[in-house]
């Protein structure tokens, strides 16, 4: 059971007396009988109340609940409210389980939605894989925002590289992807990979994806600063919520820290699975919406993502299309295979 400061009287002890006309010398001067029924008496009042007024003359009358009030906001929730899912250090103290996390059955997925999947390999610590969709929301005034979706985690250990690109492979389940981004060590010259199969890491993986239909792994782009103030602000601006069968991934957020010696830029690396979640996630964002340039053809995918209708997506692709071309043509050729390529999606 949950308990308050506000569920225990003592904390409001001091002020029920004053505010019963009893002030420390007054109530001094009463008999031990009188001052034991005056407590009884508060005491009873004090538990008649309901739960919302007594937690507002526990924060506005008590010293103790003064104090918790005034914490800043990494503190209040968790010293006040009971809520330790937040606390002084915390770098995603935006996080807010209530308000970033969605019922997988709630998501009207569409076929046209780009979706992608993100890595972060390992062999005796976590392998961390996500699946991603931008959508798009519908806002009063008409125009439309980013929206990512975090929809489906794999977390595997102790997996050989084909074995693990098949157990993605069959968790994909047959949809659509337009990228594979993974960490970097999977480009490594591994000698236990290479005396195997004298590939890399990455080349094994990319064999079993493409023999299912699935692109190539691309190296993620992974800068950790950069990286952890997308997933930041997207949080901050509603552009990123995760489905709530990615249980894990929920429960990764919240505990990600500051690293004080990198001057509260980054976060703390600890050698955990969390820590390979959220380095998945941030390889998930950050390689589609970092500052790097991704190519035409996807940027033309996320431009109309959100447009049902067909023929009206066809007919933004074409308009888009043209003015690339358009201004291609003042400084070079125009790439029309890319072109084309781009506009065979909206169909």
């Amino acid at each position: 059971m949950q308990a308050y400061g506000w569920d225990n009287v003592e904390w409001c002890r001091a002020a029920l007396r004053t505010d019963a006309g009893y002030d420390d010398a007054k109530f001094k001067a009463l008999s031990e009988d009188a001052q034991a029924d005056l407590d009884l008496e508060l005491t009873k009042e004090f538990y008649t109340w309901p739960n919302e007024k007594r937690y507002t003359y526990f924060i506005t009358r008590s010293q103790y609940g003064q104090e918790l009030n005034a914490l800043d906001a990494s503190m209040r929730p968790g010293q006040l409210l009971g809520d330790f899912k937040r606390f002084a250090g915390q770098y995603f103290s935006n996080w807010n389980e209530a308000e970033h996390t969605v019922e997988l059955g709630d998501v009207p997925f569409k076929s046209h939605w780009p979706r992608w999947i993100s890595i972060d390999w390992g062999y005796s610590h976590s392998t961390a894989v996500y699946w991603h969709t931008q959508a798009g929301v519908v806002n009063e005034d008409g125009t439309t925002t980013r929206l990512v979706l975090t929809y489906r985690e794999l977390i595997k250990t102790k997996l050989s590289e084909r074995a693990l690109a098949e157990e993605i492979v069959a968790e994909n389940n047959g949809e659509t992807i337009d990228n594979v981004f993974g960490g970097h060590d999977l480009w490594a010259n591994d000698l236990v990979t290479q005396r195997t199969s004298g590939i890399t890491k990455e080349a094994a993986m990319s064999q079993v994806f493409t023999a299912a239909g699935l692109p190539s792994l691309k190296k993620a782009k992974i800068s950790r600063v950069d990286g952890w103030r997308l997933m930041h602000r997207m949080l901050d601006e509603g552009e990123w919520l995760v489905t709530k069968n990615c249980k894990q991934a929920v429960a990764a957020m919240p505990t990600a820290i500051f690293d004080e010696k990198k001057q509260n830029e980054d976060i703390l690396k600890i050698v955990d699975v969390q820590d390979d979640i959220r380095d998945s996630l941030r390889y998930g964002l950050y390689s589609m919406y970092g500052a790097e340039e991704i190519s035409w053809e996807e940027k033309l995918k996320l431009a109309v993502a959100n447009i049902q209708d067909r023929t009206n997506r066809n007919m933004q692709l074409t308009k888009l299309i043209s003015t690339h071309d358009r201004a291609k043509r003042n400084v070079a050729g125009v790439n029309v295979r890319s072109s084309a390529r781009a506009l065979r999606y909206a169909r």
